[in-house]
């Protein structure tokens, strides 16, 4: 893992858009072809909720950092629950999609 401080500061520098991630240390057993990125959706979005900007609120509610932190520490777990369904490493190895719909009042769907 990443101290606090290096997430935060990446955290800053992924505002606003889509952004390529790449995992420190490189995540075991999967493709290098595997390309994760994060989407905000409130990017280009200039109105305000609550008569708090955008912006706040994105910097407010990082269920995507929080996600990716969760992902990398269940990647054992989800790759053997994914042998335990007959796949073969071959096939876990070639990456899955994670996608956040986050909604204005800041609830995300997976």
């Amino acid at each position: 893992f990443q101290p606090l401080h290096t997430l935060r500061a990446a955290e800053k520098e992924l505002l606003p858009g889509y952004h390529q991630f790449e995992w420190q240390p490189a995540l075991k057993n999967v493709s290098t072809s595997c390309s994760i990125g994060i989407i905000n959706g409130l990017s280009g979005w200039t109105s305000s909720l609550d008569d708090a900007p955008a912006d706040t609120i994105t910097r407010r509610f990082r269920y995507d950092v929080a996600l990716v932190a969760a992902l990398k520490d269940l990647e054992e777990d989800i790759m053997e629950g994914l042998r335990d369904t007959g796949m073969e490493d071959s096939a876990c190895t070639l990456g899955f999609r994670v996608m956040i719909k986050e909604c204005c009042d800041g609830m995300g769907d997976v």
